[in-house]
């Protein structure tokens, strides 16, 4: 990190209330790597910080302190992809609709069987495809069989869900 970065991270910052950031902050941050890693509470993958009547998560309120303010409805997002990750130039704002496009991009999201909301695997997903595309079922016979909807065949049938699995050659899951 650039030093002038580095001399803001380490001074105290006043927000617009005119509060200050705790130091017991710095004590749950471990700066000795390439992210700056949350070792305080930890809830669902985020690190949290009780400060100020509330609780942040970490990353959010590094970036408030840091970086800026955090306009309504901005997710604080990670270039480095680790949720704990707390150093301001490894953080960026972006939309929920920003974030699921990064994870795509890199990968990141579950998908066909891996994704733990799935119903039906690769295999059956081939069957559904070939069973109404030869006119053998209509739908909702379809559905019906494989325990879905008509609505969860159609999405299979028009490419709106696993969408991976149109190309013969993707072996990837």
């Amino acid at each position: 990190m650039a030093a002038a970065a580095q001399a803001v991270c380490n001074s105290r910052i006043d927000i617009p209330d005119g509060k200050r950031l705790p130091q017991d902050f710095w004590k749950y941050v471990d700066r000795t790597g390439n992210c700056w890693n949350w070792t305080g509470t930890v809830v669902a993958r985020y690190g949290q910080i009780w400060w100020n009547g509330k609780v942040f998560k970490a990353n959010r309120l590094a970036y408030l302190l840091f970086v800026g303010p955090i306009p309504d409805r901005l997710l604080v997002c990670h270039h480095c992809d680790n949720t704990l990750c707390v150093r301001p130039d490894h953080l960026f704002l972006g939309t929920d609709q920003d974030n699921q496009a990064d994870a795509a991009a890199k990968d990141r999201k579950p998908w066909g069987e891996n994704n733990p909301h799935a119903k039906l695997t690769l295999e059956q997903v081939g069957i559904i495809r070939k069973m109404y595309s030869s006119g053998f079922a209509s739908q909702k016979q379809i559905g019906k069989q494989f325990g879905v909807s008509q609505f969860c065949i159609w999405t299979i049938v028009k490419g709106v869900t696993w969408k991976r699995a149109l190309c013969p050659h993707s072996t990837k899951l």
